[in-house]
């Protein structure tokens, strides 16, 4: 052997142990190999006696580590209170260097110790309990018993067995059937930890989960939420797979994004980290030689790899693993209804359906659109917590939602508010550049696509009235046709326009019913108001409803004129009138309960699905600019300022000011 591969035993020990922590941990697996285009900590040219060690931020330990436990089946819930030892100060301890992300990390974790340096949530032990080698002993030691008598070795539940836990032999604790009890939450924790540590199989540890509580469920859907450039696909669509790949045999994966260059793009990643050395020592497989393309690739070990993008269909195959990755290409097409529309439909009947019973999903992106996949999936009334969350579309999901800048007390990485994710990556000067566009700092940084203070319309711009408002009245609608769940409200306004052009909210109706309920609730506001016009939108709506609207009136002997506006553009473009006029206070609206949630639409637009008011809005302002540009309104006459009194008569100050020069008329003005 030559002088330069000589190396200690120590050396040895230290690299047989990165290794294994590789081929046991996620994180491990991050830190050991090199991942391309992603900086290391140093010069990596001799691999023989240094480990790569790719440096992990906070968020990259809380992603991994719950991307770790959904593969392994150990992401763990109630069912009926979604209550779960699954915490983020478990995903933010850094198990497998023996220390904590953040001080938050075993912040109120009471009962906290170390076992072999790395510090756990253990509870007070007993002394009582036997010390007996079972499977969950040899890992975890004398604490396998000494969980506040909950004691794995009951020998009265299975004496037949010896009370000895082991994967094939399971013992079925004491405790109750309505939730996780203390003792429960303590074994699975440690349970978790002992995992995360790289010191338990997959099928130990899901074995005695289920023996702690064997009615928890387990989540099989993940969902990632951070900021552009924080690396979450390097560690989710690239590193995660390459590693299940390893770990198993005849492993079906499959990728999807927005399009075939991200797709292909992250499969030549993954390919080159499994084609790597370090790669097959720590598995004992590598890339089959006959798969080249990086779309489409195998290991030796029989397990395969296809990415495609979600419009190009990934009908044909089956997967066991499934991760997408930002479906939403850009703001053109995250403001376009008809390809949000057609990715989510590509998700649900393309992309889901190729699931095996059982298969584990890893959803990764930013948040474009209140609308678009991940908008559609997370519950009614989402608004950036993190947890297992039971969503729209029947499952339970385990959010991780990771702001640029925390604002959340419950902020998964333990931050402070104010704090930005990633500070020894990006300065304060990367930051301030992006905060300037409020609309794209809101919804790609900060993943909530309405920010508070508006986008197109300003809170601050908001007006309200006191209920004393005279001039001609108009009514605008936005219809629907459609109850079904998912289907718009129709949205009914009436306005009172004053002479000065101030446009004053009357009454709102909003409801989701079919047409002949809301042409009866609009037959019946024309009757109260008499408005001068009912202004709509023309279109395939106008279409269906017209001819039912003119019956109605004939029926009811209530007649009004109807102005169809021609909206020959996109919402954002046809809205510009009732914004300009929003921002001028021209728009006043009721006050209360009614004028707030039609704010809240306004601010929110147009990131929110919900937008019938706005379009309500719309039509009233494009109709009132076409007729005030042939007669506009009448200014307000300017009020005369008094300087004060004179024997009880005002003294106009116009009377102090020196006269005005008569204008001078010019010399070329026209004569004939």
């Amino acid at each position: 052997m030559s002088e330069q591969h000589n190396i200690s035993k120590d050396l040895a020990r230290n690299i047989l142990l990165k290794q294994a922590l590789a081929r046991n941990t996620l994180c491990g697996f991050a830190r050991y190999i090199d991942i391309p285009g992603v900086p290391d900590d140093g010069d990596i040219s001799d691999r023989l006696t240094k480990i790569v060690e790719t440096p992990l931020a906070r968020h990259h330990i809380v992603g991994l580590q719950a991307m770790q436990l959904l593969v392994q089946r150990c992401l763990t819930y109630d069912p009926q209170t979604l209550d779960s030892t699954v915490d983020f100060g478990l995903l933010r301890t850094d198990w497998t260097k023996g220390e904590t992300a953040d001080p938050a990390a075993t912040k109120g974790r009471p009962g906290s110790k170390s076992v072999g340096g790395v510090s756990t949530s253990g509870a007070t032990p007993s002394g009582n309990s036997p010390k007996i080698e079972t499977a969950l002993y040899k890992y975890l030691g004398p604490q396998a018993t000494d969980l506040q008598g909950f004691d794995l070795l009951d020998k009265d539940l299975n004496a037949e067995n010896h009370g000895v836990i082991t994967p094939q032999n399971p013992v079925l604790p004491k405790f109750s059937a309505s939730g996780i009890s203390p003792e429960a939450k303590a074994a699975q924790r440690v349970i978790l930890e002992t995992l995360l540590l790289g010191q338990m199989s997959e099928l130990e540890a899901r074995t005695a989960l289920h023996a702690a509580w064997p009615l928890g469920e387990v989540c099989h859907r993940l969902m990632v939420l951070e900021p552009p450039g924080s690396a979450k696909s390097t560690y989710g669509s690239v590193v995660t797979p390459a590693w299940v790949l390893g770990r198993e045999k005849m492993f079906e994966m499959i990728l999807t994004g927005w399009g075939d260059p991200i797709c292909r793009r992250h499969g030549k990643r993954a390919r080159q980290i499994c084609s790597s050395e370090p790669y097959k020592v720590i598995f004992g497989t590598g890339l089959d030689p006959n798969t080249r393309a990086a779309e489409d690739w195998a290991l030796q070990n029989a397990s395969t790899y296809k990415s495609s993008g979600i419009l190009s269909g990934v009908t044909g195959f089956r997967c066991m693993g499934l991760v997408w990755d930002d479906l939403t290409k850009n703001r053109k097409e995250a403001d376009s209804p008809t390809i949000r529309d057609d990715t989510y439909n590509e998700y649900i009947d393309s992309a889901r359906s190729r699931k095996t019973p059982n298969a584990w999903e890893i959803g990764i992106g930013t948040r474009w659109h209140e609308n678009e996949i991940m908008g559609r999936i997370l519950p009614e009334g989402y608004s950036g917590q993190s947890g297992f969350m039971r969503c729209r579309d029947g499952n339970v999901w385990f959010v991780i939602c990771m702001a640029a800048q925390c604002e959340r007390e419950d902020d998964p990485l333990g931050r402070e508010i104010g704090e930005m994710i990633w500070p020894e990556w990006f300065g304060e000067s990367y930051w301030a550049d992006k905060k300037m566009n409020a609309r794209s700092w809101g919804s790609l940084y900060q993943q909530r696509p309405a920010p508070d203070e508006g986008i197109c319309f300003k809170r601050e711009d908001d007006r309200r009235h006191d209920g004393n408002v005279e001039g001609d009245y108009y009514i605008s609608f936005d219809p629907a046709v459609s109850t079904e769940e998912d289907a718009d409200d129709t949205a009914i306004h009436v306005w009172c326009v004053d002479s000065a052009g101030l446009i004053n909210e009357v009454e709102e109706w909003v409801g989701r019913e079919t047409m002949d309920v809301w042409i009866h609730i609009l037959i019946n506001l024309i009757r109260r108001y008499r408005p001068l016009e009912v202004i709509s939108e023309s279109g395939v709506i106008r279409r269906a409803a017209e001819p039912f609207i003119k019956r109605a009136m004939v029926k009811t002997k209530v007649f009004a004129s109807f102005t169809w506006v021609n909206r020959h553009a996109d919402k954002l473009a046809m809205a510009r009138p009732a914004q300009a006029m929003h921002a001028s206070h021209q728009i006043r609206l009721l006050p209360g309960p009614v004028g707030d949630r039609f704010m809240d639409e306004l601010v929110a637009f147009p990131a929110r699905k919900e937008d019938h008011r706005v379009d309500s809005l719309a039509n009233l302002c494009l109709r009132l600019e076409a007729i005030w540009d042939a007669n506009p309104p009448k200014q307000e006459e300017e009020k005369s300022v008094n300087i004060g009194s004179f024997g009880g008569a005002p003294i106009p100050i116009k009377q102090f000011m020196p006269e005005r020069f008569e204008k001078r008329s010019s010399r070329w003005k026209r004569t004939h």
